[in-house]
């Protein structure tokens, strides 16, 4: 097998956090510059990494907060007060940085989903970007559909600049996790499925317009919906669940099976043997078992013509980095549902079980010594 990008990755959570980034402050020998990209959002969690982060004293030159629109909203629909708060807080934060809004539409008039190309064309300048020694991207209130395309650009730039052993800066990743908080945020709307922006598997539709379609849904709680609406336009010939296991709860991969155990097995005939696990706080594990099973069914369905893996996510951000990761080293394709709007009432939830963590993507620790 190929060696793989991220084997080993480094991932660092809890008491690490703070270490790992106060090191990393007086590590080298010139100034580190930071750049940190997140959300501007209703998401209570969109302050916690900028909180840790400040704490540690690393000094991040330049903010970017990115504020989600829908042209589609009615004119009259209040603006989240909540967003202008965790705004509020991370200015005050980053008091001696430059601190920036960067407005991203979802959808353009007609609906058609179009904050993929957007964001990308915000922070794709080469130049810009190699001025900084670390970026740092929170995803804790950023929709998958806007994440993966950021992430996935700023992994591209980082490989066209770094020819050779120069590194143009390192990319890092935090995200906060809290079940709690994802338990009450309740998506609205999605009417139809599609591929998030770039990832549609543009590798396996050049080799065949019409390969056979490997599913793998990364399942979590409260989604049949939206996996009917991507089993619809995927018709896959088979489908291979991840469940979250080790997790949080020992019992959430039971619950999920018993939670969907109609549309596993009797819809879509799922084998009761096939389902595979993932460690719910390691996106590096679901990357190696996304890789690998990719690999397989490509080799083992040669004789029939070929494969694609499409994947989907409905977990946690820290899990679904995993499969951002897979997808882009393999070239798979991701699907996705896009809400109109999501809810949440703060009242209904707390940040004491809130978990951080800190993903090194690209740059000086995967330099050979």
């Amino acid at each position: 097998m190929t060696p793989m990008r991220w084997e080993p990755g480094f991932l660092c959570s809890g008491p690490a956090f703070a270490e790992f980034w106060e090191t990393l402050r007086v590590d080298g020998n010139s100034p580190r510059r930071g750049l940190f990209i997140g959300g501007r959002g209703f998401d209570p969690r969109t302050t916690v990494g900028p909180s840790a982060l400040a704490e540690t004293d690393f000094p991040v030159e330049e903010c970017r907060l990115i504020h989600l629109s829908n042209p589609q909203d009615s004119p009259d629909r209040p603006r989240s007060p909540e967003a202008a708060r965790n705004e509020e807080v991370i200015r005050e934060l980053f008091s001696g940085s430059t601190v920036q809004v960067d407005d991203v539409s979802v959808r353009d008039s007609t609906g058609r989903l179009v904050g993929s190309a957007q964001v990308r064309n915000l922070y794709h300048h080469r130049n810009w970007l190699s001025g900084f020694t670390d970026v740092i991207v929170d995803i804790s209130g950023l929709p998958t559909s806007v994440s993966f395309p950021l992430l996935g650009m700023l992994i591209s730039i980082f490989d066209d600049l770094g020819k050779g052993e120069q590194v143009p800066y390192n990319l890092h990743c935090i995200v906060c996790e809290n079940a709690d908080v994802d338990e009450h945020i309740l998506a609205e709307g999605g009417d139809t499925a599609d591929y998030i922006d770039p990832f549609r598997g543009q590798g396996a539709l050049a080799a065949d317009p019409d390969p056979i379609t490997i599913w793998a849904p990364v399942l979590g709680e409260r989604q049949p919906a939206t996996l009917r609406k991507i089993h619809e336009m995927l018709e896959p010939a088979e489908v291979k669940p991840f469940l979250p296991f080790p997790a949080r709860n020992p019992r959430r991969g039971d619950e999920l099976i018993a939670d969907y155990h109609s549309l596993l097995f009797e819809t879509w005939g799922v084998d009761a043997h096939g389902f595979i696990y993932a460690d719910e706080r390691d996106p590096f594990d679901i990357y190696r078992q996304l890789g690998e099973l990719a690999d397989d069914y490509s080799q083992s369905l040669k004789p029939l013509g070929s494969a694609r893996t499409v994947v989907s996510t409905h977990s946690s951000k820290l899990l679904s980095l995993g499969i951002l990761l897979a997808a882009f080293e393999h070239t798979l394709a991701i699907v996705h549902v896009e809400p109109t709007r999501y809810r949440l009432d703060l009242e209904q939830v707390s940040l004491d079980n809130s978990e951080l963590y800190s993903v090194w993507l690209a740059g000086e620790a995967y330099v050979s010594p």
